[in-house]
């Protein structure tokens, strides 16, 4: 599954290789400064047309910027399931902390087996 914070990060990443700001990417696609800014934090994903339109901006293949294999593999440890909610516990190859890298690798979970999750107010659709 696509990860829309990754990608949103990727988005960034290009943007910024190629010296742009979220209005000139907006300009040169046709779309609105906001759409750009919502889709580098994650908060949603252009669609086709406009992923299309960015790979040209940034001169990258479709690939390219859809390839996720060298970023984040993720293995589902533990689901647990609270009325209509879901959370999992995830190992990962590498951490991401707000778009940098750390070095620290995930190796121990026994520091956290048998915890509950942290009690929050959860709104059902």
């Amino acid at each position: 599954m696509l990860n829309k914070i990754i990608f949103g990060e990727k988005l960034k990443n290009y943007r910024k290789e190629k010296k742009l700001t979220q209005s000139q990417v907006a300009k040169e696609i046709g779309i609105s400064t906001q759409a750009v800014s919502k889709w580098e934090k994650g908060d949603c994903l252009p669609d086709l047309w406009n992923t299309k339109l960015l790979c040209r901006l940034y001169g990258v293949s479709a690939d390219e910027m859809l390839n996720f294999d060298d970023i984040n593999t993720e293995k589902i440890i533990e689901s647990y399931k609270f009325d209509n909610a879901v959370f999992e516990l995830v190992e990962r190859s590498e951490k991401t902390y707000a778009g940098g890298k750390l070095d620290e690798q995930i190796e121990d979970f026994s520091h956290i087996s048998g915890k509950s999750l942290p009690e929050h107010d959860v709104i059902s659709a």
